[in-house]
């Protein structure tokens, strides 16, 4: 005699151990999810801070020949947003960027009265964020 009108006690189980293996892997999905969307949110947030830095050079900052040297190249003077204020940095969304701004000129750049530009970001921890390369004239 079979009845089938219910589930056994051992199906109901089954069930809810399966449910739970799916339940505990979408859970670990959207906390890898979380944890990356931040890491990228931080990774824009510091690209956007040295295109900021960028921007704001090419539109206030004239080189001059004299102070810091890049390794083979020719000695510029660093900027002041870097130089003059140590430790300067910006702060947005409750976290600080730091910038490190480096301008170079090779002989061929001299040539050309090109300016090289190398803004690297750095957060807290001194870990490297960013990097930008551009010219300037």
């Amino acid at each position: 005699m079979s009845n089938s009108l219910g589930l056994t006690l051992i199906e109901i189980l089954a069930s809810l151990v399966i449910l739970g293996i799916i339940l505990i892997s979408f859970f670990t999905f959207f906390s890898q999810t979380i944890f990356l969307s931040k890491k990228v949110e931080d990774n824009l947030t510091a690209i956007n801070v040295g295109e900021k830095i960028l921007y704001e050079m090419k539109d206030t900052y004239t080189p001059t020949d004299s102070a810091e040297t890049c390794p083979g190249t020719n000695p510029i003077t660093l900027p002041s947003l870097s130089a003059d204020n140590v430790g300067q940095y910006y702060s947005i969304n409750n976290k600080n960027y730091y910038p490190n701004i480096t301008v170079c000129q090779t002989s061929e750049e001299e040539v050309l009265e090109l300016y090289q530009i190398h803004v690297e970001i750095f957060d807290e921890d001194s870990k490297l964020l960013s990097e930008i390369f551009d010219y300037m004239e």
